[in-house]
This record gives structure tokens, sequence and C-alpha cells, in this order.
């Protein structure tokens, strides 16, 4: 997301092409900093929000406004995204727009990605035929 450069949007992020990276780690607190370490070395950090935070507040995650804003959106789910792709959403998005463009890329691993063994009912059952 690109933020405008007004009062109002912390200093650290006006003007600038940003990109949030929200982090969910279920594992053993004293494990998570080790974890999430490869991606604090990737690129600068504009501002601190990680640690720790109990479910009930588990929708502060992605700082979303509190008031209703009008939007329009599009959603996919994609078994994978190449580097020229994520290339191309950054040109998609830039600052040269007369818009504000927002795209979330969620990464749904772990367990969501793997099959179920055995295959659950609605994978491997037939279409009736009536």
């Amino acid at each position: 997301m690109v933020f405008p450069d007004v009062p109002g949007v912390p200093e650290p992020l006006r003007g600038r092409h940003v990109a949030q990276v929200v982090v969910a780690w279920a594992g053993r607190p004293n494990r998570g900093p080790a974890v999430v370490e490869p991606l604090r070395a990737a690129g600068p950090i504009l501002t601190q929000t990680l640690g720790e935070l109990p479910y009930a507040r588990s929708g502060e995650v992605y700082a979303e406004p509190d008031q209703p804003h009008g939007f329009r959106s599009r959603n996919l789910l994609l078994d994978g995204l190449d580097p020229t792709a994520t290339a191309r959403l950054t040109e998609m998005t830039g600052s040269e727009l007369p818009f504000t463009a927002v795209v979330g890329l969620r990464h749904l691993g772990g367990a969501l990605a793997r099959r179920p063994s055995p295959p659950t009912r609605s994978a491997t059952a037939t279409p009736p035929t009536h």
C-alpha cells in the first residue's frame, strides 16, 4: 500500500510504499522470536507492533479502520505466486494511481495446505447422476 504524505498518517509511513507482514505463531512462546527473525532481517522495520496478542484481540492484527470505508475488492485463492507476479503487483499499486490500492496476500500454509489423509468424503465423492 502507498501511504499518502498527509497529516494523520504516522511519520515513518508517509509517502512510502509499505508492506505489512502479519505473523501468527502458535508454538512455544520462547521459540517465536527465532522463527520471525528472518522476516525482520528482510527489510527496514518502519513500525514495531510484533508481540503476544490474546485471541480476543485478534481482530486488531491487520490494523484496519474501526469506521466503515467505501471500497471495491476482489479475492482469489492461489496455490502459488511467482516473483514476476509479485513484482507486477507492486507496479500496479504504485503512488501514481488516483486512489489508494491495497493488496493483501495471505499465506494459508501448514495444516491448511496439506491434503487430508485419508481424503475427506467430499474430496473423493462421485457426483450423483439423477
